[in-house]
C-alpha cells in the first residue's frame, strides 16, 4: 500500500453492540490498519460495549459518549443523528463510514486506497460507492435480491454540508444542517451526492444471528421506528436454502466468529418454513425482478431509487 497524501477517518455509532451480537470488533479491526483515526459515537449502553472498545488499546480509536433520543428522532432518524455526531469529530480529508455490522475484506484495502487516491484528484467527487454483500441467516447464504440494496455510499469527503440521511443507510448534501427527524427525511432540503463507483466490497453481517437475537433486533428496530410497542411474533429466516450460496472467502478477522457460529446447535435451519407473512425478498414481485436482474442484466437493478449522481 502506498502512502496517502491525505488523512482518512473511519467513523461509526454503537449502542448495546454486545447485546445485539454485532461483529463490531471485527468491523473496527478490518479497517484500522489504513485509517488515521476511528471515531465512534457510543450511545448510553447497558452492556460491555465500552469495556470491549477500551480493551482494544488503540490510540486511533476515539470514543464520543452520546445520549439516545429516539422519541425526538423517530423512524430511526436517531441513527442518522448519531452518525452525524461521529462525523463532526472526524479530522480526516476523507471519511469511511463503517456500521457495526459491516466488515471489509483485507484483499480490498489496497483497492479502497486506490479509489480514494483517484477520487482525491476529481474535484467534483463528493463520495464513493461500495458493493454490498448481505448475508442472511448464516455465513453461507448471500442475497442477490432486488429487495436488498446492492451498493451504497460509504466514503465521503469531509464537507460540513454532507450529512447522514433517513435511517443512516446513506448520505446527502444538505442545504441546511439537519436538526430534526423531518430534516433527516427531507429530499427538498438536500440533494444527491456526486459519487465515484468502486468494486470495494462490504460484508454485511447484520442478519447473521441466532433466531432469538435476530428477533430482539427486529423488535427493537420496530419500536424505535414506529414508537409503538415491540412486535411479539416469533422470527424465522424463511427457507434459507432458497437464498444463493456464497462461494467466496470471508474477511480474515471474521474467522473465529464464523467458526463458533457455524458449529453452534442454535444456528438457523436452512430448511425452515417461511413466516406467515413472507420476507420482502420471498414475495413473488421481488423474486421475479431478482430473476430478471441476475439472469439478463448482470445484476443491474431495475426501477430502483439511486441516492447519488454517478460521475465516474
Amino acid at each position: 500500500m502506498t502512502a496517502n497524501t491525505f488523512k482518512i477517518s473511519a467513523f461509526s455509532f454503537l449502542r448495546n453492540a454486545v447485546y445485539y451480537d454485532l461483529p463490531f470488533v471485527e468491523s473496527i479491526l478490518s479497517v484500522l490498519p489504513i485509517v488515521d483515526e476511528f471515531v465512534i459515537a457510543l450511545a448510553i449502553s447497558d452492556d460491555t460495549t465500552l469495556e470491549i472498545l477500551q480493551s482494544l488499546h488503540s490510540e486511533k480509536i476515539k470514543i464520543i459518549h452520546t445520549d439516545w433520543k429516539v422519541s425526538e428522532f423517530p423512524k430511526n432518524t436517531e441513527y442518522a443523528r448519531q452518525t452525524d455526531i461521529a462525523k463532526i469529530h472526524c479530522t480526516g480529508d476523507w471519511l469511511l463510514y463503517v456500521q457495526g455490522d459491516e466488515v471489509y475484506h483485507e484483499d480490498d484495502l489496497p483497492k479502497l486506497l486506490q479509489i480514494l487516491n483517484e477520487a482525491q484528484s476529481i474535484s467534483e467527487a463528493e463520495g464513493i460507492l461500495v458493493q454490498f454483500f448481505h448475508f442472511w441467516g448464516d455465513y453461507e447464504h448471500i442475497h442477490r435480491s432486488h429487495a436488498w440494496y446492492k451498493e451504497e455510499i460509504r466514503l465521503i469527503r469531509n464537507l460540513p454540508q454532507i450529512h447522514s440521511w433517513r435511517d443512516a443507510q446513506s448520505f446527502r448534501y444538505y442545504l441546511k444542517t439537519p436538526t430534526s427527524a423531518t430534516d433527516y427525511m427531507s429530499k427538498s432540503q438536500s440533494r444527491k451526492l456526486r459519487i465515484v463507483r468502486s468494486d470495494v466490497r462490504v460484508f454485511h453481517y447484520g442478519h447473521v444471528k441466532k433466531a432469538n437475537i435476530q428477533l430482539r433486533k427486529v423488535q427493537d428496530a420496530h419500536a424505535t421506528y414506529t414508537g409503538n410497542n415491540r412486535i411479539s411474533q416469533a422470527f424465522n429466516y424463511g427457507r434459507i436454502a432458497d437464498v444463493p450460496v456464497f462461494e467466496g472467502t470471508h474477511p480474515a478477522v471474521m474467522r473465529e466468529r464464523i467458526h463458533a457460529f457455524m458449529n453452534s446447535p442454535e444456528k438457523p435451519n436452512i430448511y425452515d418454513k417461511p413466516n406467515p407473512a413472507l420476507h420482502k425478498h420471498e414475495r413473488f414481485k421481488y423474486k421475479l425482478l431478482s430473476f430478471l436482474e441476475n439472469r439478463f442484466l448482470g445484476g443491474k437493478t431495475l426501477f430502483g431509487f439511486k441516492n447519488y449522481t454517478l460521475i465516474k
